[in-house]
């Protein structure tokens, strides 16, 4: 039998093992945004342009921020038994993926208006800069 925490090849396999990765990665990933803000952005075209207070760049197209809006009509709440409550799909039209303004929440996240009318959606500076790294332009 696998002991987890002993040295192993297959020690990936622990979920010890995974949730101290996980840890190790989150608290690296913590570290990195205690220091980074947002001090820049601007929509050009189909695209959310953004500046980080570490000189870094990036452009995210607007139907991937839409796509992966986080409030809870789109993404889901999730009771204290891991159940995901959230509304009905959103049918998406032309207008559902323009802008029509930014607002900053506080001094961690922007929330964006959408054409179709969609603005409960905030976007906290670690939502977008994990965004960023998965739909960089």
């Amino acid at each position: 039998a696998m002991v987890c925490g002993k040295s192993s090849k297959w020690n990936l396999f622990c979920s010890t093992s995974i949730r101290a990765y996980n840890a190790i990665n989150q608290t690296h990933f913590n570290k990195i945004m205690a220091d980074l803000n947002l001090t820049y952005h601007e929509v050009v075209n189909d695209l959310l342009l953004l500046q980080w207070s570490d000189g870094s760049e990036n452009a995210i197209l607007l139907k991937g921020v839409r796509d992966n809006c986080p409030c809870a009509s789109c993404a889901g709440e999730t009771d204290v038994f891991g159940n995901v409550y959230k509304g009905p799909p959103q049918s998406m039209k032309e207008e559902s993926y323009i802008v029509t303004g930014i607002q900053p929440v506080g001094y961690y996240a922007i929330r964006p208006f959408w054409k179709d009318g969609h603005s409960t959606g905030i976007y906290t500076f670690e939502l977008l800069k994990k965004l960023c790294e998965e739909l960089d332009f």
